[in-house]
């Protein structure tokens, strides 16, 4: 059967709630960037003390703390390992990882892990994204190398392109984009704008790259959507000049 799951019971002070959210907030944005199907984090509802164990007593809680149970989803455990390699070298969370465990909103003592493989798997409902969320998560995953899940997650079988320089099919496109990550490995996107309207979504981008002698790029796409897939797509690119007679800039 497909499917991984990382899951974690941890105990989080009632006064530090807030900052493990956001803190989680951060993590979630990674994980998924590099290829994570889901991230959850969960915080004690209905959770009882039992007589010989069970989630408060697992991780020893305190008066003032609550239980958090979180899990991440993969689609297989090579791919989970993939995933969180590339998550543990992500420079947007070292601080985290190079925290004092004094200063962490949770004791990282008393934290509860593992990796776990599914054996029975029954679903009915799937959570819906916003179309605008689709086209923003499919950008920044495929702009983090991780191009073959985003066309899995978020592009049609039928899907068709308008860049003139590649045939106008789905895989053309997505090996032109491997290729051009293979080429310039240490890009970044970073949204500026984006609109949904109907089945259609507009993002408004800069994409940075980290060679000097490369210049950063303004680019327009334009997503048209099918449902919850995105059936096709159009996009326009502008190189940043460094001395422009335009006081506003591109942005």
């Amino acid at each position: 059967m497909s499917g991984y799951v990382d899951g974690f019971v941890i105990a989080v002070p009632k006064n530090k709630v807030n900052d493990y959210k956001k803190m989680a907030r951060r993590c979630g944005k990674v994980w998924l960037e590099h290829g994570a199907l889901g991230f959850y984090e969960c915080m004690e509802d209905d959770v009882k003390k039992g007589k010989i164990t069970s989630f408060p007593q697992a991780v020893k809680l305190k008066r003032n703390e609550v239980v958090f149970f979180s899990y991440i989803t993969f689609k297989s455990r090579a791919q989970r390992d993939r995933v969180n390699a590339k998550v543990m070298k992500d420079p947007r969370l070292k601080e985290m990882f190079e925290m004092n465990p004094k200063d962490a909103p949770f004791d990282t003592k008393r934290m509860i892990w593992g990796g776990f493989r599914p054996v029975v798997k029954m679903e009915v409902w799937r959570v819906r994204m916003q179309k605008k969320e689709i086209a923003e998560s499919f950008l920044k995953m495929a702009g983090s190398g991780n191009i073959k899940v985003a066309y899995d997650r978020f592009i049609a079988s039928n899907f068709i392109h308008h860049n003139q320089y590649f045939k106008g099919d789905r895989q053309s496109l997505m090996e032109a984009m491997e290729e051009a990550h293979r080429i310039s490995p240490n890009k970044s996107i970073e949204i500026k704008r984006s609109y949904e309207d109907n089945d259609t979504v507009i993002t408004h981008s800069l994409v940075s790259r980290q060679n000097p002698d490369e210049k950063n790029i303004a680019v327009i796409h334009i997503f048209r959507f099918e449902e919850d897939k995105v059936i096709e797509l159009w996009d326009v690119g502008q190189f940043i000049e460094r001395e422009v007679p335009n006081e506003n800039g591109v942005f």
